[in-house]
């Protein structure tokens, strides 16, 4: 019996190390890596949406795009980011990377299930910060060390760190979600009125009406460098595909 049970053990054993061995990794190809500017397809296709936001008093900032899907049946990932002012698109695609595996995360196979049942936004923001200080803290501290610099000239004085900036951008973008979620069902999202409706919502919270009118509060216009961010977005993608669930 006690020889059987040896033999058993060193089948369940040879079996676990195939698949282990031959179960396909998230990637994340180089063609996957978009970066979002001013001529962005997400730009092109909300043109009309944006021109109703503008005749409002709203100029849609570049930094205000972004994706983070995962294609569980491709194993593949995909990152667009904002190629705008450094730190709101250093703490964009931070966001971004929070996305990655989130249905997974909860255990789900696909996005659309966790929609109706978790805020999804707040926990990339949460997730991806999370994911930097585990995986990349030394991406932290080159940004940490960027932003006292500015703030040595002048800029962001009324942030106390790049933490600080961040959790600012971070409400910004949950509070402008939300004020999403109050339109129409029925209004269609890249058109004119959608603008229209949404600068309305913006306009009854002070701080998100500031954060689209005065950009200058939180922009030091200086450009993110691309291949840095491109680096450290295929770093933390290895270890996301790493993860276990």
């Amino acid at each position: 019996v006690i020889g059987n049970n040896k033999i058993l053990i060193h089948m369940i054993e040879q079996l676990s190390t195939f698949f282990n061995k031959t179960e396909k990794k998230y990637s994340l190809p180089d063609k996957n890596i978009i970066a979002l500017g001013e001529d962005s397809e997400i730009r092109q296709k909300n043109k009309a949406y944006r021109e109703g936001l503008q005749k409002n008093g709203i100029e849609w900032p570049i930094e205000n795009q972004g994706g983070g899907p995962t294609d569980p049946e491709k194993k593949e990932f995909t990152i667009a980011y904002p190629k705008g002012d450094v730190f709101a698109s250093w703490a964009i695609t931070i966001h971004e990377l929070g996305h990655l595996r989130q249905a997974e995360r909860h255990g789900k196979v696909d996005f659309d299930e966790i929609q109706d049942t978790i805020d999804t936004e707040t926990d990339a923001w949460e997730k991806g910060w999370e994911r930097v200080n585990t995986f990349q803290p030394k991406t932290l501290e080159y940004l940490e060390n960027k932003f006292q610099k500015e703030k040595q000239i002048g800029k962001l004085k009324q942030f106390v760190d790049f933490n600080n900036y961040f959790n600012y951008i971070k409400k910004m973008f949950i509070a402008c979600s939300q004020a999403h979620h109050k339109l129409p069902e029925d209004t269609d999202t890249y058109s004119e009125e959608a603008g229209h409706l949404l600068a309305k919502e913006i306009k009854t919270d002070p701080d998100l009406w500031k954060f689209y009118t005065k950009q200058e509060y939180w922009k030091v216009e200086k450009i993110i460098d691309q291949e840095k961010v491109e680096n450290f977005i295929k770093k933390i993608a290895e270890n996301i595909a790493d993860e276990k669930y």
